[in-house]
């Protein structure tokens, strides 16, 4: 009879076997964990990125208003310099409108349930509550990013720059015309 498997402690390979995976629960829920966090700050990012345009785009429509009401026009020139402060102020309204899109587009998963996470915990152990909980951030990422919301979300602070680099040209053209008569 082989003896060898009286000297391989059962005990001490199912300890092994159980750090193994207490190590590996613990390395998805912090690469899960991360992930989804990092997905959520960027989306943070865009939504501060919006309130920087919409801020920057209400500077520049007043500064615009305020430069024409200073300056003495002539009635000739009051019709150009309206036209272009119209066409900003169409940009300004555009950019408005994308920003409050962007900045209402919701509907994020952030990962588990709490409600779930509390009557799991009741029931599992540690590892097996970190898989759990690593899995719910993985579905949660893997929505945020099927669901097109990102998407949506950056498309319209793209269409946002691109309104405020429009009435940004046209602020400076009746800055512009308005010195030059």
């Amino acid at each position: 009879m082989d003896n060898s498997f009286k000297n391989n402690k059962p005990d001490k390979v199912q300890n092994e076997n159980q750090e193994t995976f207490n190590a590996n629960a613990n390395f998805l829920y912090s690469l899960t964990s991360n992930r989804l966090q990092n997905q959520l700050q960027q989306i943070d990012s865009l939504d501060s990125k919006t309130i920087s345009l919409l801020g920057f785009s209400c500077t520049l429509i007043a500064i615009l208003a305020a430069a024409i009401s200073i300056i003495k026009i002539t009635s000739s020139e009051i019709l150009i310099s309206y036209i272009v402060l119209g066409i900003s102020a169409v940009a300004f309204i555009f950019i408005v409108i994308r920003s409050l899109k962007s900045y209402h587009t919701k509907g994020w998963r952030v990962g588990a349930d709490l409600k779930e996470a509390w009557a799991h915990s009741k029931k599992y152990e540690q590892p097996k509550m970190l898989r759990w909980a690593a899995r719910s951030f993985t579905d949660a990422y893997q929505f945020n990013i099927q669901s097109g919301l990102i998407k949506e979300k950056l498309s319209t602070v793209n269409q946002s720059i691109w309104a405020l680099i429009i009435q940004i040209l046209f602020s400076i053209l009746a800055i512009i015309l308005i010195y030059l008569y």
